[in-house]
Formats: C-alpha cells, structure tokens, sequence
C-alpha cells in the first residue's frame, strides 16, 4: 500500500516546486505534449531510463522503465492525474503536471511530469523504501528528451537479440490460440459472429485447416491471461462470440477513439469495446489502449487495458 504520509509530502514539495516554475514559465502545455515515448538524457542513469506517455481519457496512461540489470526494470503501467494551472482551466489544454504512482516491490514511487516544452520534460521522483531497510526516501529529477527512433530501450552494454526475444523481455511470454479463453471454453459452443470459422483467434488457421501448419498465423486476436480472462468472464459462449469480433475489428481497424457494438438478440447481452490511443511501446511493437462495457441482465460491467501485437502480428490482450 502506497505511504500515504510520504504521498503527502512529496505532493507539498512537487506543488511548491510546479509553483515556483508557474512563476517563471507562464506559458501552459496541453496532454498532447506530454504524450510520447521519452528516454533519459543521462544514458548512465540508476533511475528511469525510459517512459512512455499515452491519453487515456481525461487522463493518461503512463509506463515507466527503470535501470537494472541485465535489462531494464518494468514499473509497471500506471494511471496519471492531469493537473491544471488553475480550476477554471481545462487540464486537457492547460496542463501543467502529470502524476502517478507506481509500486516497485521494495519501494513505491510517486512521479511527477512537469515543465513538457516541445521534446523535453522533467520527471520528479520519490522514492518511499518499504522494505524495512531504513534507508532514507529521498527524491531525485531526471530530465528526458522525446524519442521517436529507439526500437529498444537503452541499456548498458548495446541492444541485442530479435523481435522475439524483445517481445520476451517486455511481456514475458508469447500467446497463441491455445491460450484465448473462447477457444478453450468455447470451440464445441454455438459461434453465431464465426470466430472460429472466421479465424479471428491469432494462430489458429493452421489447426482449422488440419494440414499439420499449427504454428501458422493470421491477423487475429488472442484474448488470453488473467486480463483477457476478466474481459469476457460473465458472458455466454454466444455473446462472447459477438463481443470478440469487436475485438478483432476494433483493433485491426487502426482508428483510435472509436467504439465498436455488439448485440446477441437470443440473450438480451450486449457491449461496446472502445479502442482509446495507438501507440508503439519502447521496443518498437504497436500497442493500443482499450476501454469495454458490457450489461448482462442490464447489470453493467467496465473494464480497460492495452493490447499489443507479437512479432507474429497477433493482436494480445497484455493489461
């Protein structure tokens, strides 16, 4: 659980500090200028090397690496709070900082981006240790520069390996039809959208033609893992046929802030997946935020996340 005395504090220090810059640096940022992949200005830092900065409503999402070794540490992806420079202004045209919180294991990290002038911005970092290990919080700033070109983040030692093995690093694993929850639960089921015709499941066509080519591909979806497991967990093998083609088309679409509908007239269930902001994450691969709403019994359910595409081009379900 995040300090909250801690939060506290480092919030008076950050406000006084974004007080002081207000002074001198009148001119407002909107969210677009703090959206964009950033890396560190000082190669050799032990703090954040690289950071990636999408919207996400009246928000943003923010994804934070940090220096390790043999490669970088994930902190993991967070929701930032946008402020403005007063309450009569919009955020979304005025902003002037952006924060977030993140739990690094032995300590928690509260961010604040602030000072976002064309391709630079300043990151303040507080640092709260949890471990019992009595070394003192302390905060530090690193300024980041934007960083359109780099496909990997910077380590030290130079950047080896393929699309593979950097898929690996980020995510951790690969997913192929064997780990989409409609397939597992729902391939002998009744699939009026022809999901499984259709081969709309990442890496399936090759097992639905049964001509041996099981690791073939297409350009499906796989919605996979506990993220991918939530999204669809309360409805039918039916309504999840008609919301996974929402899925696949929301998705390979490319058209960012845009809602897709489905309805199963036998059920009475029925959603909107709504794909947010397309983005390419650190190491190069094409991501998108998503938000659902699904009524079950006019019960409504929200989830968010992000979905990214494997070196294969499968759409995965990663948050």
């Amino acid at each position: 659980m995040v300090n909250e005395n801690f939060i506290r504090i480092a919030w008076r220090r950050a406000a006084f500090c974004l007080g002081l810059a207000c002074l001198s640096t009148p001119a407002m940022a909107a969210v677009e200028d703090f959206v964009g992949t950033w890396a560190n200005i000082g190669r050799d830092t032990s703090g954040i090397t690289h950071m990636v900065v999408t919207r996400a409503g009246l928000g943003a999402n923010i994804q934070v690496f940090g220096e390790c070794q043999p490669r970088d540490c994930n902190w993991g992806n967070a929701r930032g709070t946008v402020y403005s420079s007063g309450p009569d202004r919009d955020p979304r045209r005025a902003a002037n900082s952006i924060t977030a919180n993140f739990s690094a294991g032995f300590s928690q990290k509260f961010i604040v981006l602030r000072e976002a002038r064309g391709n630079q911005v300043t990151v303040d970092v507080y640092t709260s240790f949890t471990d019992r290990s009595r070394r003192a919080n302390y905060m530090s700033t690193v300024r980041m520069r934007r960083d359109r070109q780099v496909a990997v983040p910077p380590r030290r030692g130079g950047n080896q390996g393929t699309p593979e093995d950097w898929w690996q690093q980020q995510y951790g694993r690969t997913y192929s039809y064997n780990d989409d929850v409609f397939y597992q639960q729902c391939r002998q089921s009744p699939d009026p959208a022809g999901v499984i015709a259709g081969a709309l499941i990442g890496g399936i066509l090759g097992h639905v033609l049964g001509d041996g080519r099981t690791g073939a591909t297409v350009a499906g979806v796989v919605v996979g893992g506990v993220a991918g497991a939530a999204l669809t967990q309360d409805l039918s093998c039916e309504d999840r046929s008609y919301a996974y083609r929402t899925y696949y088309d929301g998705l390979n679409a490319g058209a960012s802030n845009r809602s897709y509908d489905w309805r199963n007239q036998s059920s009475g269930s029925y959603g909107s997946f709504n794909v947010g902001e397309y983005y390419d994450d650190p190491y190069g691969f094409r991501c998108a935020t998503y938000s659902q709403a699904i009524y079950v019994q006019g019960r409504p359910q929200e989830a968010t996340g992000r979905a990214c595409r494997q070196p294969d081009g499968t759409w995965a379900i990663v948050s």
